[in-house]
Formats: structure tokens, sequence, C-alpha cells
């Protein structure tokens, strides 16, 4: 939220007090789900509302919609005003906020649905224990033949998209990984592999050797061809 500190205002509680010296009959309030504490259990409930500090980034936006409800309930109390406060889930249409630098992460990812990406590169991110499960290897068919990997939770295997590839039948356990794409800088994958193995060279001979002269040109030939062959 690129405004946070305008959020903390007055303006609404103003609202909901000439809402009440005006007679109307029903005041609807929209809170957030913003004001939820940042380690609320799924799926929320209302009880849990109050049981923690929001996200560091959401806090001044959700306390201020928190603030709301408790100025609503103390009109009730008090003058037995009609006031309600709604917290409603994510729902997008039209007007809304479609941003993928501003947005929420679901938002942005259905813009995404309407622009034309590319899958130039997959990968596979291993959520749990190679020792919860049985089979389930993925196999990826390389140059140097068919390899499989089953890696500790946490890790990740990039490769590109046009590789063959499949997972193995997990014969015990439950297997939990997470996998999608990307769109690569470089369109071309033939230029993306010379400038995989031009990084791959360079690397390798740090490690041998440190910075000398032959790494530094290495380097100047990786970067210059990375912004020849970007598509940005």
């Amino acid at each position: 939220l690129h405004e946070s500190a305008e959020f903390p205002s007055s303006d609404c509680h103003r609202i909901i007090q000439q809402a009440f010296q005006e007679g109307i009959e029903k005041f609807v309030c929209v809170g957030t789900i913003c004001a939820y504490p940042k380690f609320t259990p799924v799926p929320f409930k209302e009880d849990d509302l109050w049981n923690g500090y929001p996200e560091e980034t959401n806090a001044p936006y959700g306390i201020a919609k928190k603030a709301l409800l408790v100025q609503l309930e103390a009109y009730r109390q008090q003058y037995n005003f009609n006031g309600i406060y709604l917290l409603p889930v994510n729902l997008y249409g039209p007007e809304d906020n479609f941003d993928t630098r501003s947005s929420h992460v679901i938002p942005a990812l259905m813009n995404r649905q309407t622009q034309v990406m590319r899958s130039d590169i997959s990968f596979t991110l291993f959520l749990n224990s190679p020792d919860a499960y049985q089979g389930g290897e993925l196999i990826i068919d390389s140059a140097q033949g068919e390899q499989d990997y089953k890696l500790p939770a946490g890790a990740m295997i990039v490769y590109p998209s046009s590789t063959l590839h499949r997972v193995e039948t997990v014969t015990a356990g439950m297997r939990l990984a997470a996998v999608s794409w990307v769109q690569s800088l470089v369109r071309d994958p033939q230029n993306r592999e010379i400038l995989f193995d031009l990084d791959t060279a360079r690397q390798s001979l740090f490690e041998q050797h440190g910075k000398t002269q032959e790494f530094d040109l290495l380097s100047k030939t990786h970067a210059n061809l990375l912004r020849k062959w970007a598509d940005c």
C-alpha cells in the first residue's frame, strides 16, 4: 500500500457521526480482511479479528478500519444506532485495480491472463522432504541422458520448458511441489543456452582461479550478449 499514512483519517468517523445525526436507518460500513492478524488461521473467523497485529504493510489501513468497527459498536450501545460492519472477501470486477504493480496477487494474475506471455523457463519447487514419499522423482531428459531429481524441501530446479520431463509414480506417502513457468528476458532458446554456458564457464573459472582477466572478459561478454538479446 503506497499511501499507508493517509488511512488513519477521521473522515470515515465523521461520516458515521453524520449518518447518525441525519437519522439514517441503517449504516453499512465496509471493513477489510487486511484488519486480521498476520498469522490468522485459514479459514478466517470473526473471533480471530483481535488476536494479533495485522501484516505490517497493511497495518495502517487495517487498524483504521478496525477503529470504525469500534466506533459503530459504541454508537449501537449508546444510541441504538443500526450500523453494521461487513468484512468482504476478495471479489474482482469492473473498476477494480488490476495493475500488476499495485494490485493484490490474484487480480495481478488475472490481468496476466489477458497479456501474451511466454513460458520459456519451467521450475519445480519441492515442498516436502524426500523421506515423506517413495517414488515421485522428477525425470528430465538432457544431453547427458535422463537425470532424476528428488530434492529437499525448499530446493528448486529450473529447466527449459521445451525439455522433456515427467514425474515418476508416487508409490507411498505424498509428494508436494509447486510447478510453474516464467518468461525469460531472452526469447531465443539457443541464445539462452549460450548465455547459460558462458555463465557456467565464468563461475567455474572464478572458483578455480578467482578474479582474473579471463574471468572479467567472460563477464563482459556475457553482459554484452544479455543486453543485445534481451527483449526489454
